[in-house]
């Protein structure tokens, strides 16, 4: 799987985990299905309440009227641009994901909803930038590295 990031999204991203400071913070991903198994990142969503140093729950409500307004200026082409995961940032330590993280994620596709993927992209700003990896979770399967290219910003054209 790939998925791209625009550097303006890439630029948002390191914004909000620098606002974080030393606690987590994260949301959910909305993409846009550029062919099977590559999606460009479009949106993202920033919780407004910030986690510990080591922990980020998100806040289910505020997550679900942002992808309710999502599915509104896409047309609900849900076949095109759909939900495709969470992201949370580690500011203390390596940029992957945890025994908590991974046990979260299994539960989201085995189970918690019914969805048969979701990706895990998980963040550390550094002066220069982010540090990133993006895992992919699917139902019965091991988790997966993402491989995540750079592109330039674009907008994108509701149906």
């Amino acid at each position: 799987m790939r998925l791209d990031i625009p550097k303006a999204l890439r630029r948002k991203l390191r914004r909000a985990v620098r606002r974080g400071g030393r606690n987590e913070v994260g949301g959910v991903l909305m993409a846009e299905q550029i062919k099977p198994g590559h999606f460009r990142l479009v949106e993202f969503t920033v919780d407004g309440q910030v986690g510990g140093a080591a922990h980020f729950v998100r806040s289910v409500d505020d997550h679900r009227a942002a992808l309710e307004g999502f599915f509104s200026r896409t047309g609900a082409n849900y076949g095109r641009f759909n939900y495709l995961g969470e992201w949370h940032s580690h500011p203390n330590h390596i940029p992957i994901p945890s025994l908590e993280d991974v046990r979260s994620m299994e539960g989201l596709v085995d189970g918690e909803r019914d969805i048969p993927f979701a990706v895990l992209v998980v963040v550390r700003a550094k002066w220069y930038g982010l540090l990133m990896s993006a895992t992919l979770f699917q139902r019965g399967r091991p988790p997966c590295r993402v491989e995540v290219g750079d592109v330039t910003s674009r907008g994108f054209e509701s149906p």
